[in-house]
């Protein structure tokens, strides 16, 4: 649900992309969208849930860290949960902001993303976890 504007190569304009990351497309968006405004069970539901969830609340602040570490005995193990709580954060405001076209949602969101790629500067793993591997498993979170 994000637009891209740019040129190609041979001159021609490509005015949208869909990621072929995402989780939804624009159409699911908007069927989550009528069945919230029409109160249909089970999206009102889920939709009251993530509304009342603390990573919606207006006075949720996100918590980037310039390390992230992975592993056991990692000097910044904790802040792996930082992340994890800011991704699940700007996924639930992005979804908040597609249902109700409520741009406070957005603009959250992005704060805790700007600040996120504003702050961290690596990935560090120790024991058993490659840095590839997680990687690969945490992307899908960052592809709302």
């Amino acid at each position: 649900f994000f637009a891209l504007v740019a040129t190609h190569s041979s001159g021609q304009t490509i005015t949208s992309f869909v990621h072929p990351g995402a989780l939804h497309t624009q159409a699911d968006l908007n069927r989550m969208a009528q069945k919230v405004a029409a109160q249909a069970y089970p999206w009102i539901n889920t939709f009251n849930n993530i509304k009342n969830d603390w990573h919606t609340a207006s006075s949720y602040v996100g918590s980037a860290v310039p390390y992230i570490s992975r592993g056991t005995g990692c000097t910044y193990d904790r802040n792996k949960y930082n992340l994890y709580s800011d991704i699940a954060a700007t996924y639930e405001l992005a979804l908040m902001w597609a249902i109700t076209g409520n741009n406070s949602y957005a603009d959250q969101a992005v704060g805790i993303l700007n600040a996120w790629a504003n702050t961290l500067q690596g990935f560090n793993n120790s024991g058993s976890v490659p840095r590839g591997v997680g990687a690969g498993f945490e992307s899908n979170l960052y592809n709302f």
